[in-house]
């Protein structure tokens, strides 16, 4: 994710902190310090946030680590201030896969503060320790009584039943055992809206949510924006995924475009774009896929007024591809997640279109065998 500090890699997996998030440490820990003058309580306050930051990393390992066991992937995992993000390969093909890799990060968070309120009762009763630990919304300054609150906050926090989180992820496996796949998410999607609009309900003062005093309150109004739009995001993902089902990437390939050489110029590149109706090109030696030039990366070129600057000086090399004998319904994620407008298609190495993401968020509700156009048709004439 772009402004996100690298941390280390762990299992295989980087994690990454976003700026945000170190802003939100700063701030914190100024706020303490203009508090209590005390340098060493702006330091106990750091502390505490980094044993907050463990348990998020562990959190989100457990989904991570969970997902490894049905052979799925994570590419990394970055830390915000509103909690942490495992990104996924993609998502479990069954409904109790997904409900087990949603329900593992909670359930990390419940053996940590399961722990310290176990050590706690070693030495303290457990009438005193429920004492100690409740009510949850208050910090006490006592490094492990608030570490287990916010453990337990974090459960609680993660497994509503909406949309991001990774309760609105449980909910839906749970319905997908008996519903469609598709029905149960957009039934999913629903509650997370219809809990979006109570939250905002109480920041304006009506009470609606038992034990909630949220009036006036800007984090919950935060919490409501994310769940609203975390919902609708999900409904529209999952229904164009159902769209594309049945679908190989051949029919929605674009076959009709230029590509470059590694070796040719960037003022060559260029004069095609102005010439052209391309302004993306696949960079291919030998028929073998090596980079793409995107339309930004030969505009970065040209401005540098070499006239033999080549075009594998500005290519991306890393640019996923996909074979055209895949179905569009699993590379669907993936061109959304690489960030590129299109990608390279390939057919037993060598290349042999290009995949527009554009192209397929056009596919109509009935999907069917003409949805697109034929592929010797490029894109942007359509």
């Amino acid at each position: 994710m772009k402004g996100s500090v690298k941390v280390g890699t762990f299992a295989g997996i980087g994690v990454y902190l976003h700026f945000t998030f170190l802003l939100l440490l700063g701030l914190l820990a100024w706020i303490e310090y203009a508090r209590t003058g005390s340098l060493l309580a702006a330091l106990s306050s750091l502390g505490f946030l980094a044993a907050l930051f463990f348990c998020l990393v562990l959190h989100e390992f457990g989904h991570a680590l969970t997902a490894a066991k049905f052979k799925i992937g994570t590419k990394d995992i970055t830390l915000l201030p509103i909690g942490g993000i495992a990104r996924l390969e993609r998502m479990p093909d069954k409904p109790w896969q997904e409900f087990l890799v949603a329900i593992m990060g909670p359930m990390v968070n419940v053996v940590i503060a399961a722990a310290i309120v176990g050590g706690m009762s070693a030495i303290y009763s457990w009438q005193e320790v429920r004492a100690l630990v409740l009510p949850l919304n208050l910090m006490s300054g006592h490094f492990w009584l608030d570490l287990a609150r916010v453990n337990i906050l974090l459960v609680l926090f993660n497994m509503l039943p909406a949309f991001p989180m990774d309760g609105g992820r449980v909910l839906r496996a749970v319905l997908a055992m008996i519903f469609p796949y598709e029905k149960a998410t957009a039934w999913a999607a629903v509650m997370g809206k219809a809990m979006a609009v109570f939250f905002f309900l109480e920041v304006l003062g009506f009470s609606t949510i038992p034990f909630v005093n949220g009036s006036g309150n800007p984090i919950l109004a935060l919490i409501a924006i994310f769940i609203w739009f975390g919902a609708g995001s999900e409904a529209r993902y999952t229904m164009m995924k159902s769209r594309l089902k049945d679908i190989p990437v051949s029919r929605a390939m674009v076959t009709n475009f230029r590509t470059l050489s590694p070796r040719d110029t960037i003022e060559w590149a260029a004069e095609l774009a102005a010439h052209g109706l391309q302004q993306d090109f696949p960079v291919a030696d030998e028929g073998r896929v090596v980079g793409m030039l995107y339309q930004q990366d030969l505009a970065l070129g040209a401005h540098r007024g070499d006239a033999y600057l080549k075009v594998a000086d500005v290519m991306r090399k890393d640019v996923p591809s996909v074979v055209s004998s895949d179905q569009l319904e699993d590379v669907f994620a993936r061109l959304l997640s690489s960030g590129y407008p299109i990608i390279p298609v390939t057919n037993r190495d060598l290349l042999v279109g290009l995949l527009p993401l554009e192209r397929l968020t056009r596919v109509p509700p009935s999907g069917g065998k003409d949805v697109f156009r034929r592929s010797g048709q490029p894109a942007t004439q359509e």
